[in-house]
């Protein structure tokens, strides 16, 4: 932003600290780099708090007592393939009607799928009744496949992605990349 000549303010700051945090998963992936956590400590001496936006992310991830059931019906139905290296969710377009607009399934999800001991990729599906299917993919920092797995059915980003696909087609691939690493 600076060598934009971009004005910079606490307010800019937080909302910058908030998705750096965001797609590095709190600093805890491989997109945090040493320029990452300069970058960090530049808005914190900006007068950034980062224990006040902690806090303010807690409070806005806060869920009904509905979506903590739901989530438990979410683990309940998540499966476990290749040796317990890959683990899937489909999520039906009734659940996205009823879900969606109190919390995203993926995100309500995906990050427990990925505290599986052996898990490298974690798979949520979401099924529409027009026969579309998306899938939101995130693999484990040793394992960085999902962007491959990704661009291969025209999505991409980082190792979180979202594509359109066939189930059996990713899930193939999901197995396929396993068994060739």
């Amino acid at each position: 932003a600076k060598s934009l000549i971009w004005e910079v303010n606490t307010t800019n700051c937080e909302y910058l600290m908030a998705g750096i945090l965001g797609d590095t998963q709190n600093l805890t992936n491989d997109l945090a780099t040493v320029q990452t956590y300069k970058t960090m400590a530049e808005m914190i001496e900006l007068g950034v708090n980062r224990s006040e936006l902690e806090e303010a992310r807690r409070q806005f991830n806060k869920m009904p007592d509905s979506i903590y059931y739901y989530k438990s019906e979410l683990i309940k139905r998540t499966e476990l393939h290749s040796n317990g290296q890959i683990a899937l969710v489909t999520v039906p377009q009734n659940e996205l009607n009823d879900f969606s607009p109190l919390y995203n399934p993926v995100a309500l999800i995906q990050g427990d799928m990925q505290q599986i001991d052996t898990v490298k990729i974690a798979i949520v599906f979401k099924v529409y009744d027009s026969g579309k299917i998306t899938a939101a993919l995130r693999s484990s920092n040793d394992f960085p496949v999902a962007g491959n797995v990704a661009a291969h059915f025209g999505g991409g980003g980082h190792l979180c992605v979202n594509f359109e696909t066939n189930y059996s087609f990713v899930l193939h691939n999901a197995f396929y990349c396993i068994t060739e690493a």
